[in-house]
């Protein structure tokens, strides 16, 4: 109750701020467009020192659509820079009709949205600004210059803005420069050319551009706000975490930063990367009547886009398929890279920026929790509806082995001691099966590539449950409980906007979260030093292939080692030598395609994910004990493109006819081989026979001479 008055006598403070005006700093910051002014900031806590913040900095000017974004128009004068810019286009989640949402998402993703979406309102193509949060010493104070925390924190590829996350607790309470970016999302931010020789196209988006470019400026301009320009740590949480692990795929992004945090997302995970960009562009093409006007424009598609209105390209939506991406980066390409899709796991391998910035990866208990609506979350659902939700994502995100597959995670995650289960509990193992798929497993996979080389690497998981939340306290922590924890919210009661009655248990793991941040901010290690520690002297080990050991944050933190040993042991070794090419085609498909077998959108059998291709090319790596990864390449396959599909989403009599005439080959084969089996098999019997009986005569004749004489 403390805690909520509290942060309501912050509103009411910012409030009457608000309407006094704001208080500007003494200084002026000259950067290289021009000079600038930020204002004062307190944080609602007297521990903790005001901030100076200078909002909607722009890093680039507006970019054309589908390019590169341009350099920052230089101004003259002194700008204040005292507001939020606008966001990026984009169209957001309707939550209007309440009911409907919830049939949709969870409680807790709700409310999120409630408090997210009014503060979205605000967009403009001319949209690429950053904050910058620095300690009110400023660069004469004792840790200066300053550690400086980029963070790319949009929670969707398609909605959302750093804008809403403050950086003012963290940058006071562990003496960081913390920087928030806003860059292109949804369409204008993912979808591609096509063209190779397209730096759109090569860099998998103008979403990675964008952010290329704001750590550019960075780079160039931060010193003069007393940040370090050599100690930067890029940091990304849910989807802005597989945007900053995407990015480090691509070329330009070397030496950019020199540290990395991952929190619940990869972009290993089939939620995180673009499914297949050509497909994207063929249907964005058809739902904006786009044709080209002869047959050598390569720049069509871009000039239609940029000739069309700006509601009509956010009303267009990607292709879905339920547990995949809609719009979403694409895995970026070497330069000069002789072809034009490459596996994610490859490009990371291959990548020297991925490799040479040391890595912290931070897992949540339950990383599959906005797939599910409200309904199934709270009442839970039977085995039939689990076996339905898991056969989706089987068939979604595999290519091959398909039955096989899925009868290693049905059978893994049911309670074999319990012949009759509550729905709760099978609502449970679900959400578990989903959250080791999609967000431990592939999170575990890229701390594994960047460990084989000798990178300086480091796993966590948050252990803690804040007490107030709007999600059953049996599932753990969440996706979206990891950022604020980072961010410091619960030292002060969490934000004006969105203040949360935070429990004494969950200040003390925001303390031990922050400490752990700050100190690998400043060093690269995230053991911070002995005065700086908030209670707790155990040290964070760094993740290593034999060890494998990590670090357990809750309001103790301890260092266990191989996290869910036993459940990783089947995404990460077993699914992936299940994984392979072989057999017959139709082996591979589900035996029925009826739409009762599955639980939301699927695509046709001809589909094939950036993860199948993944685990194709990556299925023996599993099997390696050398600190080298070897991957196999990908088979060819006669499958025609998806983009060329008449349609995405096909019904299951078109599924089964294109499957027959494709396999018929196959099937003549195969009962070629039954029949002339079962030809000589009774040929045997036969032969048997026949000498069983020969052999009964000779008896009988060799008796009736005895019985005569």
């Amino acid at each position: 109750m403390e805690r909520a008055c509290a942060a309501w006598c912050a509103v009411l403070a910012l409030a009457t701020l608000a309407a006094a005006g704001p208080r500007y700093s003494s200084r002026i910051v000259h950067t290289h467009a021009g000079a600038i002014r930020g204002i004062i900031v307190e944080p609602a806590s007297r521990r903790l020192e005001p901030v100076e913040v200078f909002l909607g900095v722009p890093y680039a000017g507006q970019p054309a659509r589908l390019a590169p974004p341009p350099p920052a128009p230089s101004w003259s004068g002194t700008r204040l820079a005292d507001a939020f810019a606008p966001v990026c286009p984009q169209r957001c989640p309707d939550i209007s009709n309440k009911t409907a949402a919830l049939s949709k998402m969870p409680l807790g993703i709700y409310n999120e949205l409630k408090v997210t979406v009014p503060l979205l309102a605000n967009q403009s193509e001319d949209c690429l600004f950053l904050n910058i949060y620095v300690p009110g010493s400023g660069a004469r104070g004792v840790e200066a210059p300053y550690a400086v925390v980029v963070w790319a924190g949009a929670p969707s590829h398609e909605w959302g803005s750093p804008n809403v996350l403050d950086g003012a607790v963290l940058a006071a309470r562990a003496h960081l420069l913390v920087i928030t970016i806003n860059y292109r999302i949804g369409l204008l931010g993912y979808l591609t050319t096509g063209v190779k020789s397209d730096p759109i196209q090569q860099a998998g988006g103008s979403a990675i551009l964008d952010v290329i470019a704001s750590l550019g400026w960075v780079r160039r301009n931060i010193a003069a706000f007393g940040g370090d320009p050599r100690r930067v740590t890029l940091a990304g949480h849910a989807a802005g975490a597989a945007l900053v692990n995407a990015m480090l795929m691509a070329p330009e992004s070397k030496g950019l930063v020199s540290r990395v945090l991952l929190l619940s997302g990869s972009a290993l995970s089939p939620t995180a990367m673009a499914p297949d960009a050509a497909l994207a562009r063929d249907h964005t093409a058809q739902s904006l009547r786009c044709v080209p006007e002869t047959s050598d424009d390569e720049n069509w598609l871009v000039e239609c886009i940029r000739a069309r209105p700006l509601a009509a390209l956010l009303a267009v939506d990607a292709p879905r398929a339920r547990f995949l991406a809609g719009w979403a980066p694409s895995v970026p390409l070497p330069r000069d890279s002789p072809v034009q899709v490459q596996a994610p796991t490859r490009a990371l391998h291959a990548s020297d920026a991925f490799l040479e910035c040391a890595l912290a990866v931070v897992v949540s208990t339950t990383e599959s929790y906005q797939f599910f609506s409200e309904d199934d979350i709270r009442h839970g659902f039977e085995e039939e509806h689990r076996n339905r939700i898991l056969r989706t994502y089987v068939r979604n995100v595999y290519r091959y082995h398909r039955n096989e597959i899925f009868a290693a995670i049905r059978n893994e995650y049911t309670d074999w001691e319990k012949p009759i289960q509550h729905p709760i509990n099978i609502r449970d193992a679900t959400l578990e099966s989903l959250s080791d798929a999609a967000g431990a497993a592939p999170a575990l996979r890229v701390a594994q590539l960047h460990a084989r080389r000798g990178a300086s690497t480091y796993l966590a998981h948050l252990a803690h449950q804040t007490r107030d939340a709007d999600y059953p306290q049996r599932l753990g922590s969440v996706t979206s409980e990891t950022l604020p924890y980072f961010l410091g919210l619960p030292l002060v009661g969490g934000t004006p906007i969105n203040p949360r009655n935070y429990s004494r248990g969950d200040v003390s793991v925001a303390e031990s979260t922050v400490s752990l941040l700050a100190a690998f901010a400043k060093t690269g290690d995230p053991t911070p030093k002995s005065d700086e520690r908030h209670h707790d002297t155990i040290s964070w080990p760094r993740y290593e292939i034999n060890t494998q050991q990590y670090l357990s944050i809750g309001t103790k933190l301890r260092v266990k080692s191989h996290y869910r040993g036993h459940k990783m042991a089947l995404w990460l070794h077993l699914i992936p030598q299940l994984h392979r090419p072989g057999a017959a085609p139709r082996h591979h498909q589900f035996r029925s395609v009826h739409p009762d077998m599955f639980a939301g959108e699927i695509f046709p059998e001809l589909y094939t994910t950036a993860a199948a291709l993944d685990d194709e090319e990556d299925s023996t790596e599993a099997e390696e004990d050398s600190s080298e990864v070897e991957e196999c390449e990908p088979s060819p396959s006669p499958r025609p493109a998806l983009s060329a599909l008449p349609s995405p989403h096909p019904t299951p009599k078109e599924d089964s006819l294109t499957l027959d005439s494709q396999y018929y080959s196959y099937t003549v084969a195969l009962g070629v081989t039954v029949g002339a089996g079962c030809f000589l098999l009774a040929l045997n019997v036969l032969v048997f026979a026949g000498i069983y009986l020969q052999r009964g005569r000779r008896r009988t004749a060799h008796r009736r001479p005895r019985r005569e004489g």
